[in-house]
């Protein structure tokens, strides 16, 4: 129970101070987007509602902890609030990298409606296979699994199948096109991809290694949220950042550094080097999003 309390704490508190870093930005920039913008919908769905889940999260941990012994119903109530916030968060993540590897692909219906319904088909899994292992989970007090369910392996493959593809495309369209933006998305998503692995690997590890130890599971929910809303935040950020031309109204964390490069045409005495793309095409990819 005191790790959980750490991990709740120490989270919360992480994304409070990433919240007040980028605040001045979200209130010049974010906050004047148009009311139709789906960047200012997913960076408020992120940001405020991670914050709200956090602070609920800490007060039913204190109380959890204050009784100790508290009804299996609101665990279970508990968990499965928990699970459609986590997976709502991810889902809002990973719709900005489909978004952004949407622009970089000069807009591919194909492609979009592959990446969508990848994340769609992930969502269902996630949330079946997380609504039958809470059912069939067994408690012990304070609301801590005693041992993980097999559902919990198929969710876990299918999040870190769901990223791979992602990152893969990633990586595949940033070396084809080679505009500012493609620095932006490589590096982005392959933060993405590193923290998701961490906590997929970090959680799983974990979780089998106090089974074996028969020491009841610690449910990471905290460290998730903090770390999916955060993400999310910092690439909207990041992009809002660039397409302004304000690298420096980002906070000293960045997940990403900003390329302000001017591209211009080869010389034709160099017949064999490949053709550049123009500044125009350059800020085509960044509108495009």
């Amino acid at each position: 129970m005191y790790l959980l309390k750490c991990l709740t704490y120490s989270s919360l508190a992480f994304h409070i101070w990433e919240w007040l870093s980028n605040f001045s930005f979200e209130i010049r920039h974010i906050w004047r987007l148009r009311k139709s913008s789906i960047v200012k919908w997913q960076y408020l769905w992120s940001r405020y509602l991670g914050m709200a889940a956090q602070i609920a999260d800490t007060i039913a941990t204190r109380y959890i902890h204050s009784h100790y012994i508290v009804p299996r119903t609101f665990c279970v109530g508990w968990y499965l609030v928990q699970l459609i916030i986590s997976q709502g968060l991810l889902a809002s993540l990973e719709i900005s990298l489909v978004m952004r590897l949407y622009a970089l692909s000069d807009s591919s219906n194909r492609l979009r409606v592959g990446l969508f319904t990848l994340v769609a088909v992930e969502n269902i899994i996630v949330m079946v296979g997380g609504v039958l292992s809470i059912l069939e989970v067994e408690l012990e007090a304070a609301c801590l699994p005693r041992e993980p369910t097999i559902h919990i392996i198929i969710i876990s493959v299918t999040l870190g199948v769901t990223q791979m593809i992602l990152w893969g495309l990633t990586i595949q369209h940033s070396w084809r096109k080679k505009v500012a933006l493609t620095s932006l998305v490589m590096r982005d998503g392959s933060w993405v991809f590193a923290v998701v692995s961490i906590i997929l690997v970090g959680t799983n590890a974990n979780t089998f290694a106090r089974t074996r130890t028969h020491k009841p599971v610690v449910n990471p929910f905290s460290t998730f949220v903090a770390a999916m809303a955060s993400l999310n935040c910092r690439i909207i950020v990041n992009l809002e950042g660039m397409s302004r031309k304000r690298a420096n109204a980002t906070s000293m964390f960045e997940l990403t550094s900003f390329v302000d490069t001017e591209f211009v045409d080869p010389p034709d005495v160099f017949p064999d080097q490949p053709n550049y793309p123009s500044r125009e095409t350059e800020i085509t990819a960044v509108e495009n999003y």
